[in-house]
């Protein structure tokens, strides 16, 4: 099916998959069609893949964690609230996971060993990574 593009006044044949609302597969998807999970794949792989990659800047690494979000995505696809993007909530996935292999790959100090040495040399310096920031509301 040929459709003008309003955006750039070209022709483009629309991909199927692209015309189906994600509430409709979703729904399908959880109606027993679980084949159909696919398609929603197929439409935000690029994304998820994206948003991981920003953050961990390796690719094997960001394919893992891009798996393992639409494993998650999959498995909690009943609590998806259909009030929001489906894209966003997908790619929360991979955010939170691509942030949680930062956190498990970077050394955690030393904190009764920092304390010491901060007993000792009277000085207090900034710690190299606060995991706080992870947490934020």
């Amino acid at each position: 099916m040929l459709h003008r593009c309003i955006y750039t006044n070209v022709l483009a044949l629309w991909d199927p998959i692209l015309l189906q609302t994600d509430d409709r597969i979703i729904r399908r998807v959880l109606d027993g069609h679980k084949d159909e999970f696919r398609q929603l794949v197929a439409k935000y792989q690029g994304q998820v893949f994206g948003a991981a990659f920003r953050i961990l800047h390796v690719h094997e690494t960001t394919a893992d964690v891009c798996q393992e979000a639409f494993i998650r995505a999959y498995q909690k696809l009943d609590t998806y609230d259909a009030t929001g993007s489906f894209g966003g909530w997908l790619r929360r996935f991979a955010v939170n996971l691509a942030l949680r292999q930062i956190a498990r790959e970077l050394p955690v100090e030393d904190v009764d060993g920092l304390a010491a040495f901060h007993s000792r040399t009277g000085t207090r310096s900034k710690p190299k990574f606060s995991r706080k920031w992870m947490h934020r509301k």
